[in-house]
């Protein structure tokens, strides 16, 4: 089985998009939670999760995602997820993270939401 996590980080427009896939984990939390703090440090306050090729996210990588949210939030900025598969919005669900972070169909719905 391939845990591994891939991330790439695309700059559209004023949103930074993160599109990660494989297994988000505590093997792999730390090098997203490190280009997470770059781009939070960085003028950025938009930023939208692609999940279409997410298998798995632990406990330690939806914290990732709260930290990612608060950081944002407090320069005013937006966070959305979009193209989250059943088991990991099952996840999202059970947390309680589908409350402050809306999920969208697809990168492009995630997109025009953080321009509202």
């Amino acid at each position: 089985m391939d845990t591994k996590v891939g991330i790439k980080i695309e700059e559209v427009g004023d949103t930074m998009v993160f599109a990660i896939e494989g297994h988000l984990d505590a093997s792999m939390v730390n090098a997203v939670n490190e280009r997470a703090t770059d781009v939070l440090e960085s003028d950025f306050v938009k930023v939208v999760f692609d999940f279409s090729n997410l298998v798995y996210i632990s406990s330690a990588g939806l914290r990732v995602l709260l930290y990612v949210a608060k950081k944002t939030k407090s320069k005013g900025g937006k966070v959305a997820l979009c193209s989250v598969n059943s088991n990991v919005q099952r996840i999202l669900d059970i947390s309680g993270l589908t409350r402050f972070l809306p999920v969208y169909d697809d990168r492009e719905a995630a997109l025009s939401a953080t321009k509202s």
